[in-house]
């Protein structure tokens, strides 16, 4: 139960405000795309509603207006400046702009002005060294909007982390080190397949030339006098895991031990399906998380997979955020990323309840098949949606 003492901030997990100048007639529509990946109901799921909340703001101001942006109304707070030709021109606008910098600069880290230049007409000085260049993007109109919402999706799980981060010391100082520390990617392969390193590879290479992700894979950062179980298994923990389902992946013991300590550790990860003939035993722990099809030699289907991750760790950074507070408040509940399987009783002598035990896990509610398996199992485990639990609590 809540504990009577807890205050429970009702703040969004995250805002994000999409500023425009209302002559950029492309503006609209790069602002819908942005609500429309970032509100989704997939990320609404594990924040147990309109947690992430997307307002969209048009200059030059007219008239008696609201704040343009509301820094306090939610624990982390991006706003993606669209600079156009017009914006950048507009006295007024491009004062605007550089006051909400101002507030967000004061703010720190959970507070970030992101510029776009979608042209190349912003002076010298102006947010030129901080904009993400959409103008020098050669790319397809669809797949420029992909890239801008991978590279911000990436800036915006550095925001919730650091609000993670600093939410146990809030009064201490900023480290900006520390923010910027890249989240790696762990790469999971067979090396019996002969596509599985290539494509391992391949993923490593386009990671390093596309994004701000680092990458972990045995043939290339293992440590020198180290034992290979220990750097594995810090590699993992301290990352994030993409798993390389080729045809021998589940009978390679490493692989198998790989996605283990991944579930464990209740880290982001996906798995891409690069079967080519046939699988003589799925792992069955290579379920309960998103599956992307690939043909072996597809790689241009690596920007589309990197993307699923990005939002697999966006997801898991909002769930932690959202969770924080009641994981701390209660003790004997174990709050789950994923909706758990049976591995995850596993998990439950870290919680220390013996007389029972409650897991909370993101919407939509499982299916009562699966509960049931779970209670034939351990009938003293309950197992709860976020949502289910939020309304059974007493106010």
């Amino acid at each position: 139960m809540k504990s009577g003492n807890m205050k429970v901030s009702t703040k969004s997990t995250f805002a994000l405000y999409v500023v425009r100048h209302e002559r950029y007639s492309e503006g609209t529509s790069i602002a819908t795309s942005l609500q429309s990946h970032f509100a989704a109901n997939r990320f609404r799921n594990v924040t147990a509603g309109a947690r992430v909340r997307v307002a969209f703001r048009t200059l030059p101001r007219k008239g008696s207006t609201p704040k343009l942006v509301h820094w306090d109304g939610a624990g982390a707070t991006a706003v993606v400046v669209l600079l156009s030709k017009d914006l950048v021109q507009n006295p007024e606008s491009l004062s605007c702009v550089r006051e909400v910098s101002r507030e967000a600069e004061q703010i720190g880290l959970t507070a970030r002005v992101i510029p776009v230049a979608v042209d190349d007409s912003f002076p010298e000085g102006d947010f030129k060294e901080q904009a993400i260049r959409w103008d020098q993007w050669t790319l397809a109109t669809e797949m420029r909007r992909e890239k801008l919402i991978r590279t911000l999706a990436y800036e915006f799980i550095l925001m919730l982390r650091h609000q993670l981060l600093d939410s146990s010391a809030p009064n201490g100082a900023e480290d900006l080190t520390r923010y910027r520390e890249k989240i790696s990617v762990f790469l999971s392969y067979s090396k019996r397949d002969k596509h599985g390193e290539i494509i391992a590879n391949r993923i490593r290479d386009w990671i390093d030339s596309h994004t701000m992700l680092a990458s972990f894979i045995d043939t290339r950062d293992l440590v020198l006098g180290i034992p290979f179980e220990k750097v594995i298994s810090s590699s993992i923990k301290d990352g994030v895991l993409l798993a390389v389902r080729t045809d021998s992946y589940s009978s390679r013991e490493w692989c198998c031990r790989e996605v283990l300590l991944a579930k464990q550790h209740r880290v982001p990860m996906i798995v891409i399906d690069c079967l080519q003939s046939h699988d003589d035993r799925a792992f069955p722990y290579l379920g309960n998380v998103p599956t992307i099809r690939m043909e072996p030699d597809d790689y241009d289907r690596i920007a589309s997979v990197i993307g699923s991750l990005l939002d697999e760790i966006f997801m898991h950074y909002l769930w932690r955020c959202r969770t924080d507070t009641h994981r701390n408040a209660n003790p004997g509940t174990l709050f789950l990323p994923r909706a758990p399987e049976l591995a995850s009783l596993s998990s439950l002598n870290q919680v220390g309840n013996r007389g029972g035990t409650l897991i909370v896990y993101p919407d939509p509610p499982m299916m009562s098949d699966e509960t049931r398996l779970f209670r034939a199992i351990r009938r003293d485990v309950t197992l709860r949606s976020f949502s289910q639990w939020d309304g059974s609590q007493s106010p």
